[in-house]
């Protein structure tokens, strides 16, 4: 420990009068507010608070590809039947998977039955037993697949629905504080 220490106050010592270290801290210039996080005309109310009483203009674009569309500007209506087509798309595959669950689970319920009903009468083959196994696991698979079809289904539509309340969609009809839209 006493070694380490005198060789780091030794190799101080040794650039400090080399020159090479300064004791002295040094004082940066401070940069540009500008280049900081890019010109004032970018920046968010939030990020400089006196961009909402100052109106600034963005630089105008010589040349070059147009901004890309981010769907957030488009035509309402289109928006709005997206969003009932993805809602009733997400009802549709609630129901098929909650009617593939059902419909699988009973069929994988019988067939256990039935290999049960196999080994209690004794007259239970080795291919029948196989023929019963491959379809009981077959019948478990399929119900899983339905299951997660189903948890799909109630995601996008709850998710859907949630996104059209927000904007006083049509999905939404009961909510009381949107104003009606004029067309």
């Amino acid at each position: 420990m006493i070694a380490k220490s005198l060789s780091t106050l030794t190799a101080l010592a040794l650039a400090s009068s080399l020159g090479c270290a300064s004791m002295q801290p040094t004082i940066a210039a401070a940069p540009d507010p500008a280049s900081m996080y890019g010109a004032k005309v970018h920046r968010t109310a939030f990020e400089d608070p006196t961009a909402a009483a100052e109106p600034t203009t963005a630089p105008a674009v010589a040349s070059g590809p147009a901004p890309a569309d981010d769907g957030a500007s488009g035509d309402p209506s289109k928006e709005q039947r997206t969003r009932t087509g993805l809602f009733w798309g997400g009802v549709a595959a609630l129901a098929v998977g909650g009617a593939m669950l059902t419909a699988f689970g009973i069929g994988g319920r019988v067939t256990q039955a039935q290999l049960k009903n196999g080994y209690d009468d004794g007259d239970l083959t080795y291919a029948r037993e196989d023929t019963l196994r491959d379809r009981g696991s077959a019948f478990n698979k399929v119900a899983a697949a339905g299951a997660g079809i189903a948890v799909v289904g109630l995601a996008v539509t709850a998710i859907v629905y949630g996104i059209d309340y927000s904007r006083c969609g049509t999905l939404a009809k009961r909510r009381k504080d949107c104003k009606p839209k004029a067309q």
